[in-house]
């Protein structure tokens, strides 16, 4: 390796002391390393502002997929893509802002206004969780900043090309426009989930729309199309949106002692999840996206007029851009030309594919029929669009049930602890952990089953009937165990009242949950062995597994001493997978689990030391050694089913308005649309007392 000593010409004319040599070491030519290196420096901007570009397309054409998907991988991509977004558009316009302006690539600096619209997002898009919606003020200090950088850009090109400067000046216009109007729905969606601040949406809107809501009960209706469907999910979406939120009006509904006859009419269980569907979709519009600013009355005229004017600004800039001599005295790089052509050209038909996604939601189909200016033709063009790219099969959720089973979990997690130890070292630094959850259709049968049971209890067919949802009593299973002509003893019946109202209203909620849960699968597995079935016996599991997911993965109702209780039966079941060795087989470990309680149960016959040794899993053995007494496997399921369908009613009026507005951007949640239909049905305004045939306000 040669070293040189290198005098620069300014050193020998001035003759400076020898600290102002420099020593330069010769390396050897790194080749490809060097050239790429060079390209990168060379080419950085453009790569950064097109890769930029191209996660606004991203955003605009996919974001919205992810209200119709449980899918885990689109979510990191989509999130990825939201935060990188903002990200990459700040760091560009700050670099351009360092940027020299040389002849080669002077045209970068009319790129900057670019980045601004960029950070306006797009109309699918505006927070990825409703805790982004709560940093709209962060957002408008970015605002101000950026803003700021870029007229500083944009002031530069004055000492450029004067052609540019209109075409410039206009999509700076644009990006302010549509980054303002980003804030603007943040800002409105956090008023709605910041406690107080709601109030307001309540005033202004119970009034008209509870007045629509009492004289044209949908229920009511003998046929109900798509577009009666789209119109009374906006119809009344202040009073839904206040009762998903737990901000409930206190007003008697009469109405739903003439729910008995909707139990008869065949497409019940369609109108009722369709519209509960169509509702949902409209409330994550409003918190997720740009469109929910066009439900606040006061900000629907400045809308229009952003958007509008963000389209104008946007062809009129492209237009000059076109017209504009750029072969002239700067002679601009033939791909700087034509990656500013890419970046014109594409927002313009961005901005026309953001009008047409406004066009086509439900909100704007529902103001062409309130609107005097529009005829009834006008109705049916614009429905057509909505139709087109929301068509009636499409749906607007997963429409998936998680399922989770404490058991299936412990085996899982057994299998993962039976590899080599550097995996599992390797996924415990990782922090990979084994997948204990699974998704399942939800059956037309699931459906069927819980719709009809709350018609059932709404139209109080039996008038000694006291049913207040905000408490839960196991009422409902006692009830069915009372009424229905079982093949059980009178003692046998006797106790199994006691043990549901001991599994019930002596413990905690958690500890009701898992106890009903593992007998549930006992009663299961056992059915498999005998044979027998009923058409309420995979719909009963399939509930239970869901109302586990939802208190085990999202804490809905777990307590303080939750955890504790899950913890203690995994090790009860982990003690079980020891002693069996039919390859962790699921059947076979419940058959070691419910045996196991058994023997626990035997071997201690004071109650008030069984109490204090695991209650739960006693509590499981005792309820399906009872229930497995019955001699219809239908009676059976009919009474495990109403206690999971009251379980889940009482958990979707309790697990809070955040759990709810979350879930929607998430595929959506089963327990959402059950609360959603419940309020259609008019349950939030009616609770029977048990000393009075008249219903009384409130829960």
């Amino acid at each position: 390796m040669e070293w040189k000593l290198v005098v620069s010409e300014q050193d020998q004319n001035q003759k400076q002391t020898p600290r102002n040599l420099h020593f330069h070491q010769q390396l050897p030519d790194s080749g490809k390393g060097s050239h790429v290196e060079q390209l990168w420096n060379e080419w950085e901007i453009q790569v950064l502002v097109l890769v930029s570009f191209s996660l606004q397309v991203f955003l605009l054409l996919l974001s919205g997929i992810r209200k119709r998907t449980t899918s885990n991988v689109l979510s990191i991509f989509i999130w990825l893509a939201y935060v990188s977004a903002d990200s990459l558009a700040i760091f560009v316009l700050g670099h351009l802002a360092l940027h020299i302006n040389g002849r080669r690539h002077g045209l970068v600096l009319f790129w900057a206004p670019f980045m601004l619209l960029h950070l306006g997002g797009q109309e699918t898009i505006t927070a990825f969780s409703m805790e982004d919606n709560m940093l709209w003020k962060r957002h408008l200090l970015t605002l101000a900043t950026q803003v700021g950088l870029a007229a500083y850009v944009v002031g530069k090109q004055w000492q450029g090309d004067k052609q540019l400067l209109a075409p410039m000046v206009l999509m700076f216009i644009s990006g302010t426009i549509k980054y303002a109007g980003r804030i603007s729905a943040l800002m409105f969606s956090a008023k709605q989930t910041t406690p107080g601040s709601s109030l307001g949406m309540q005033a202004k809107g119970w009034s008209a729309n509870w007045k629509h809501y009492s004289t044209n009960n949908w229920m009511m209706n003998e046929v109900h199309t798509y577009n009666e469907l789209v119109w009374e999910a906006n119809a009344g979406w202040t009073l839904y949106m206040a009762f998903l939120m737990d901000m409930t009006p206190l007003i008697s509904r009469p109405e739903t002692y003439s729910l008995q006859g909707l139990l008869s009419k065949e497409h019940r269980v369609y109108v009722s999840y369709k519209l509960a569907e169509l509702q949902l979709s409209i409330v994550y519009d409003y918190f997720y996206t740009k469109i929910g600013v066009y439900f606040e009355p006061e900000e629907r005229l400045n809308g229009r007029f952003a958007q509008l004017a963000t389209l104008g600004s946007t062809f009129a800039a492209l237009f000059l851009f076109a017209r504009a001599d750029l072969r002239g005295n700067f002679s601009y790089d033939r791909a700087d030309i034509v990656v500013s052509y890419i970046l014109l050209s594409g927002a313009f038909i961005l901005e026309i594919l953001s009008v047409f996604i406004v066009v086509s939601s439900f909100w704007a189909y529902f103001m062409a029929t309130v609107s005097d200016f529009l005829c009834t033709r006008c109705h049916d063009v614009i429905f057509s669009i909505v139709k087109l790219v929301h068509p009636e099969s499409k749906p607007q959720w997963s429409q998936k049930l998680a399922q989770y089973n404490h058991i299936i979990g412990c085996i899982k997690q057994k299998r993962a602890a039976a590899g080599s130890c550097l995996l599992k070292c390797m996924k415990r630094v990782i922090g990979i952990q084994p997948s204990t959850m699974t998704h399942v259709d939800i059956s037309h049968e699931l459906k069927k089953l819980v719709l009809d049971k709350l018609l059932q209890v709404g139209s109080r067919l039996h008038p000694d009937d006291v049913w207040d949802i905000s408490k839960f009593t196991g009422q409902w299973a006692k009830l069915e165990l009372m009424r229905s002509k079982l093949h059980i003893e009178s003692s046998s019946r006797a106790r199994l009242q006691v043990l549901i109202s001991d599994s019930i209203q002596r413990a905690g909620f958690m500890s009701a949950v898992l106890a009903w849960h593992i007998a549930t699968d006992i009663c299961f597995f056992h059915e498999d062995e005998l044979g027998c079935s009923s058409p309420s016996r995979g719909p009963s599991r399939e509930l239970s597994n869901y109302v586990m997911y939802l208190s085990a993965k999202h804490g809905v109702l777990s307590g303080n001493d939750g955890h504790m209780r899950l913890t203690n039966a995994q090790e009860f079941i982990v003690e079980c997978l020891e002693d069996c060795q039919e390859a962790l087989d699921q059947d076979a470990v419940v058959r070691s689990v419910a045996a196991k309680i058994d023997n626990l149960t035997e071997d201690f016959e004071h109650p008030r030391i069984l109490t204090a040794v695991e209650p739960v899993l006693i509590q499981s053995g005792q309820l399906a050694k009872e229930l497995l007494k019955m001699k219809e496997a239908h009676d059976r399921w009919d009474i495990i089913m109403n206690v999971w369908m009251e379980m889940l009613c009482y958990m979707a009026f309790h697990c809070g308005p955040g759990f709810h507005i979350k879930q929607v951007s998430k595929g959506g949640e089963f327990i959402s649309h059950v609360k959603v239909v419940i309020y259609n049905l008019g349950f939030p305004y009616s609770t029977y007392s048990p000393k009075t045939e008249e219903p009384t306000a409130g829960l």
